[in-house]
């Protein structure tokens, strides 16, 4: 008797195995059964909404290549005389003209320097000082220096730095205008974060300079690449669920951290060269017209760090706030500085180099 109460518990208990392999099976059907098809509606109504670059994007995409310690730059030696300009918003650009380093400047300010002109102030910085190299070469012209732009858009500190190091202190300038802005300090936790992935520049930011991250760990790649319905419908969903963001955060103690340390190594590797460093803060069109950015407030913490270290700072916030129409000074719809910004900002910034080095 109790062999056969055995068997029959061995005998029901591989039923109720086999029963619920039956019911995982169906399960799996049914999920699969709903799930391939709304992949595809979610790919056909959502799909979109993974990045497709504006077309002023992909016009400045061509002119571009990737280098391997900065991410990405201009091609070399674009002429003027070719004609190409980009629109932008409201921005007015000049004809793009680059040197042999793949950085944009002014036709004049290339031929000087590449007939071997000295060229004693070398600015650093993103789209803001990349933009505003024509005219600072003409206004410090004006006022008998002579003015060269190693600025290039949507790069962060640690791009400058290597961009000082390789390309600037060789030439030993007397001048290193660093120029920092808001943004840099999410666009350093990115560039950190593309080193790592050990992808082109382009290829980890969607295909251009600007584009937002393909992610940072295989499993969210192939999620993207293979069921970009239901992850643009998890992306859709979770905005609804956050509900309106601000463009503007709190930088992180990481995030700061790492936009101060390349500075503070471009202050001592251009003072070790013999140059001043002149740190130069950008404020946003927001941040000019009173509003407290929580970039902005993120300047001071940097400053703080910066404290041991010996450098000159150009503070633009007070000046650009306390301008008649704080507004005037950048484009209408979009946020960099026009000519009437990069003007005060000119005449602010050789104010500070009349003055005895390191006097605030």
């Amino acid at each position: 008797m109790p062999e056969i109460e055995i068997t029959q518990s061995s005998v029901s208990s591989r039923r109720k195995l086999f029963s619920l392999a039956i019911n995982a099976a169906l399960l799996i059907v049914s999920i699969a059964v709903v799930a391939v098809p709304a992949e595809f509606i979610f790919r056909h109504r959502y799909g979109h909404m993974l990045y497709n670059p504006r077309p002023e994007v992909l016009a400045v995409q061509q002119y571009l290549t990737l280098d391997p310690k900065i991410g990405f730059k201009w091609q070399p030696e674009i002429s003027a005389d070719r004609g190409i300009r980009f629109n932008i918003n409201d921005m007015t650009t000049p004809p793009l003209s680059t040197d042999s380093f793949g950085v944009m400047n002014s036709p004049a300010a290339i031929a000087q320097f590449a007939a071997g002109a000295e060229c004693d102030v070398f600015g650093l910085g993103d789209s803001f000082m990349e933009m505003a190299a024509p005219r600072l070469h003409e206004r410090f012209a004006q006022a008998g220096r002579s003015y060269y732009s190693l600025a290039i858009h949507r790069q962060c500190p640690v791009q400058y730095t290597a961009i000082l190091n390789t390309w600037a202190l060789p030439m030993k300038p007397r001048v290193v205008i660093y120029g920092i802005f808001e943004n840099d300090f999410q666009e350093s936790l990115d560039f950190e974060r593309w080193k790592t992935s050990g992808l082109d520049w382009f290829t980890y930011h969607s295909g251009t300079w600007c584009g937002p991250p393909i992610g940072d760990g295989a499993f969210e790649r192939s999620t993207r690449d293979y069921t970009r319905g239901w992850y643009t419908f998890a992306r859709v969903l979770n905005e609804k669920l956050r509900g309106p963001q601000s463009n503007s955060r709190a930088a992180t103690e990481h995030e700061i951290d790492l936009a101060t340390r390349p500075i503070a190594e471009a202050a001592k590797n251009a003072k070790n060269s013999g140059a001043r460093f002149v740190l130069v803060i950008i404020p946003s069109k927001e941040a000019a017209q009173g509003a407290t950015t929580a970039e902005s407030l993120a300047y001071d913490k940097v400053l703080t760090a910066l404290q041991p270290v010996d450098f000159e700072v150009v503070d633009l916030r007070k000046p650009f706030h306390e301008h008649p129409d704080p507004a005037s000074l950048y484009y209408v719809k979009d946020g960099h500085w026009n000519e009437n910004g990069i003007a005060l900002a000119a005449d602010i910034i050789l104010k500070q180099l009349e003055s005895k080095p390191n006097e605030s």
